[in-house]
């Protein structure tokens, strides 16, 4: 992210001083910067102020000596999170806020939505029994910039209650006369367990394939700055692969 002095400002448009102020383009400043276009009935298109453009915000977050920093955030094509659009960085809450315009009011401004292919294939055979998959998310839709995606998971944004919401289905092929039974979970920091879990057969498949869907529907406290990831498992044994029938999707909803 590049910084501009403001004495790189001043003296690259041969700014004038004065006792009350910087003026740029006038020598009588009425604040502290006062820069006015060179002719205001006929303004050149360069008339303005741009200031610095980010694709995405860094990994690091700014620190106190940086609170009110502003940022253009311009994500088009990168498939970052939040709105295009100015934010500033709050110290105090270590939140970049967006900065409001008429062009997004309407929208759910609280709402995050992760989706992915789901988990690898899990084999036929009792290798695989009790062993978690994960299911990498690969698309974000977060209006919140603070939200992000790393390596499959959805890094959380801002602390607070979240109203979570997870969907996704898995099938298995003909040709296993028992019922297996398969389990989802959602894991906070790539944890050991789960924090939410949901459990469901599937059903002999003697002639035809058979699929289940997995729902989990919970009121979680998330910390920002926690990974989130969802991974599936299968608990006993079955002839045939297991897989992933439809797009895994994970809704949060902020509510504080």
């Amino acid at each position: 992210m590049k910084k501009i002095t403001l004495f790189f400002l001043i003296f690259s448009l041969g700014s004038l001083y004065a006792q009350n102020g910087v003026g740029i383009n006038t020598s009588s400043p009425r604040s502290l910067l006062d820069i006015r276009a060179k002719n205001p009935d006929t303004p050149e298109n360069s008339a303005g102020i741009l200031f610095p453009t980010v694709s995405r915000f860094s990994a690091a977050d700014p620190g106190q000596n940086q609170n009110a920093m502003l940022v253009f955030l311009d994500n088009a094509g990168t498939g970052a999170a939040g709105f295009e659009g100015y934010y500033f960085w709050d110290d105090n809450k270590k939140l970049w806020q967006y900065i409001f315009q008429t062009k997004i009011l309407g929208k759910n401004l609280f709402k995050t939505i992760a989706s992915g292919i789901g988990f690898p294939v899990i084999a036929s055979g009792d290798a695989n029994i009790n062993i978690w998959f994960k299911a990498p998310f690969t698309s974000l839709k977060a209006p919140d910039a603070n939200y992000t995606l790393q390596n499959g998971d959805i890094i959380v944004g801002k602390t607070g209650n979240y109203s979570l919401f997870f969907t996704g289905g898995l099938y298995k092929n003909s040709g296993d006369l028992g019922a297996t039974l398969t389990e989802v979970g959602v894991f906070i920091n790539n944890g050991a367990t789960p924090v939410l879990i949901s459990k469901s057969p599937l059903p002999s498949a003697d002639n035809a394939k058979r699929s289940t869907n997995h729902t989990i529907s919970d009121i979680i406290i998330l910390t920002k700055g926690q990974r989130i990831s969802v991974q599936t498992r299968r608990i006993n044994s079955c002839d045939t692969a297991v897989g992933p029938e439809s797009i895994y999707t994970l809704t949060l909803s902020y509510l504080d």
